[in-house]
């Protein structure tokens, strides 16, 4: 399941009109903070502070002479650009717009679930919907959004015949769900012996194959971060990917949920 797409490396703006000086979220990442009037300009980012946060026990004790930064990370301050498909196009919504979309089809609810990529994803995505309000979840038609990394980077070690077992296991996705899962990463380093990019992408055909007859959607963000694999790491881990392919994972997310409900910008 290709995304058949590239990275498309924008001029960074210069005008406040286009996209007002960039500010930045407190968190533990150095998140370009969101601007609901601006979507396109949440694809900006500094490389040169994104994900420097030691989160992993003893990562703090690694010598900085022992790292190897690449002149990507360490000259990049102003890198601006998206993932575009080449046989379509993804829509991003502003704050109104995707306000509409949310009271149009209802949705109560967005649940993240996950181990630590589930932890990072929800950094950005409460950026994104901090200032819209969901439905009543009380109403019968009221639908509830899940977003899953299914913790695929704890499954390597299993035999394929067992994962697939756990994942038809699963319930369906009932009438009134949206459940989306996003693939493993494509990672650059080596957890342990079954932890490797290759048994990564062969977890992801298997889940894929698996779960999409169960109705659930799969978010392919493989191909989209094997540019960044390293470069926006977390703790330079090769794992723990963040920065632009983190974006557009919400974008495809946004624009799955919200492409038949309303139209947004063209990427």
């Amino acid at each position: 399941n290709q995304s058949n797409g590239r990275w498309i490396r924008e001029m960074w703006p210069t005008s406040n009109e286009t996209c007002p000086a960039p500010s930045y979220k407190k968190s533990i990442f150095n998140i370009i903070e969101y601007d609901g009037a601006h979507p396109h300009c949440w694809h900006r980012d500094d490389f040169t502070t994104i994900g420097n946060a030691c989160m992993e026990m003893n990562c703090d004790l690694i010598r900085p002479d022992t790292k190897w930064i690449s002149p990507l990370r360490i000259n990049e301050t102003k890198w601006m650009g998206v993932w575009r498909q080449r046989s379509c196009d993804y829509y991003e919504y502003t704050d109104t717009e995707l306000q509409q979309c949310f009271n149009t089809r209802k949705v109560s609810d967005i649940k993240v679930e996950g181990a630590s990529i589930a932890y990072f994803l929800d950094q950005y995505l409460q950026q994104r919907v901090s200032n819209l309000t969901l439905f009543n979840s009380s109403d019968p038609e009221a639908i509830s959004v899940i977003l899953s990394s299914l913790s695929l980077l704890h499954q390597a070690s299993k035999e394929d015949k067992l994962m697939a077992e756990e994942l038809r296991a699963r319930d369906n996705v009932g009438p009134r769900q949206e459940y989306f899962w996003v693939s493993s990463f494509y990672i650059s380093s080596e957890r342990d012996t079954y932890t490797v990019v290759d048994r990564m992408n062969q977890i992801n055909h298997l889940a894929y194959d698996t779960l999409t007859p169960k109705g659930y959607k799969m978010l392919n963000v493989y191909d989209m971060s094997a540019t960044f694999s390293y470069d926006t790491a977390t703790q330079f881990d090769g794992m723990h990917i963040i920065g632009p392919p983190m974006k557009m994972a919400l974008t495809k997310l946004f624009h799955f949920l919200c492409k038949d409900t309303v139209e947004g910008s063209r990427l």
